[in-house]
């Protein structure tokens, strides 16, 4: 397990990289695009990269003037997918959905197949989202602070699922763990629908995910949300109170996406 100080160092430096990345403005060549376009997707269907790029790609369909192709390559973190991307053919049809884990992988890994400054240039920041932790109905816990002192009763007996481990809900798990001084295992999962799944069925007892993969099992009443990470209250959960109205607002944060192409992409078609 990482300690907080080394947490809070990659969470810093995360976010940092993140916020570098910019959109060309350079004018696009008429001649693109030239053929249908295509949106790699790191991780599972029905999950939040693969609902934003969908709707991205409808929109970005009727601007281009061309079809788009979502192709949702999960497994490793994103890893499989971000490899995938960068040997695709660098002519701007080919697009890579990015999150957090494009950048934290390189950092808590000994080893990936991508780099994410030399093998890829940047399109443009698509969202932050809220994330949130959310439980079982079986867990006798209304709210975080309850939660928490659950926790502390029974130390290392509960289990949060969250997409895998390294990941920003993984990371965000583990800050959680530090700032409220309690023992909790992660389970990791392909993605966070996968793991928002695992614990409406009752196999795991907490989630930390983003809140458009939870938010249906929300509704149904198959899990109970807690708190949100942001720094105001997400849509979808109006009555749910944000980390800062609790008393944890160093732990405010929000999970990004982005797209990203293959390095030797001409910039003309970047900036189309």
């Amino acid at each position: 397990m990482m300690d907080r100080s080394h947490c809070n160092r990659l969470w810093s430096l995360a976010i940092a990289i993140g916020m570098t990345t910019g959109m060309p403005s350079e004018v696009a060549a008429q001649t693109f695009p030239s053929k249908a376009l295509r949106i790699i997707v790191p991780f599972p269907p029905g999950g939040a990269a693969d609902v934003l790029c969908r709707v991205l790609a409808e929109n970005m369909s009727k601007g281009l003037g061309q079809p788009f192709i979502i192709e949702n390559r999960p497994g490793a973190q994103g890893i499989i997918g971000y490899e995938y991307g960068a040997r695709a053919p660098a002519d701007g049809h080919t697009m890579v959905n990015v999150f957090s884990s494009f950048l934290i992988s390189p950092l808590v890994r000994d080893k990936v197949p991508y780099d994410p400054f030399k093998d890829f240039k940047a399109v443009g920041e698509m969202m932050v989202t809220p994330m949130a932790i959310a439980v079982h109905p079986s867990v006798p816990a209304k709210s975080l602070k309850e939660l928490i002192a659950l926790a502390r009763a029974r130390p290392g007996e509960l289990s949060f699922a969250a997409l895998g481990g390294g990941g920003l809900h993984n990371i965000y798990g583990e800050l959680l763990k530090a700032a409220a001084d309690i023992k909790i295992t992660n389970i990791p999962f392909q993605g966070g629908i996968l793991a928002s799944q695992a614990v409406a069925g009752g196999h795991v007892p907490i989630v930390v995910a983003n809140v458009s993969e939870m938010a249906s099992f929300a509704k149904s009443g198959r899990i109970r949300v807690l708190v949100v990470s942001t720094a105001v209250r997400a849509d979808a959960f109006h009555d749910v109170p944000t980390m800062r109205e609790i008393g944890y607002p160093q732990l405010e944060a929000g999970n990004w996406a982005g797209l990203m192409v293959p390095a030797a992409t001409p910039s003309a078609a970047i900036a189309s």
